[in-house]
């Protein structure tokens, strides 16, 4: 193969590799943003409730905090989880089916364990053993008190790792090596 040839073929390669690695998985990064204030709480009519956390599209849901045809539970969930003067950074949270009232669950669902708890519409299609958060704005109650909440669910913009950056400088560092590169004539001289 002479070097041209071989320069096209690593460019080609370079391209498909860069391609491939640069692709995002299937699955997304959603971020959740719960917001709003109880307005009917006996404590204080002002309370804010507030939640903003990030979980994948399709999670992984352990089979131990799945319940068939009424929910499914993640456990150790990072973020920030506000009610008034409470603000906890990792909770576990609860998803429930439109039979049981819909909405989530933020805590363990004990009495002392239950940050915010909301009704609302079911927020997942497929099954709870393989769940797919649904994406947008929705309307949530509280169930103590029955305060209006927003929820919106949204996808976060996707960050190439930096394996992928540095794949992509390569592949770029070999087309613009590729486009600098001039055949050299032999210049044949006769007697």
């Amino acid at each position: 193969m002479s070097k041209g040839g071989f320069m096209r073929l690593a460019i080609l390669a370079c391209a498909i590799m860069t391609l491939v690695v640069t692709t995002p998985a299937d699955a997304a990064l959603l971020q959740f943003t719960i917001s709003g204030t109880d307005t009917l709480s006996p404590i204080d009519p002002t309370f804010v409730e507030f939640a903003s956390f990030q979980l994948d599209s399709n999670p992984l849901i352990d089979a131990v905090n799945v319940s068939p045809d009424q929910g499914f539970a993640i456990a150790n969930v990072t973020g920030i989880f506000q009610y008034g003067p409470i603000t906890l950074s990792s909770q576990s949270i609860s998803f429930f089916t439109t039979a049981l009232g819909g909405g989530l669950l933020i805590g363990d669902g004990t009495d002392n364990g239950t940050l915010l708890g909301f009704d609302g519409p079911q927020l997942y299609i497929g099954t709870e053993a393989q769940p797919e958060f649904l994406t947008g704005s929705f309307d949530l109650t509280d169930f103590v008190t029955g305060s209006p909440i927003s929820l919106t669910i949204s996808t976060v913009s996707a960050i190439p790792e930096p394996a992928s950056w540095a794949m992509m400088l390569a592949g770029f560092a070999m087309v613009g090596g590729a486009t600098r590169y001039r055949r050299r004539k032999a210049i044949v001289a006769y007697a």
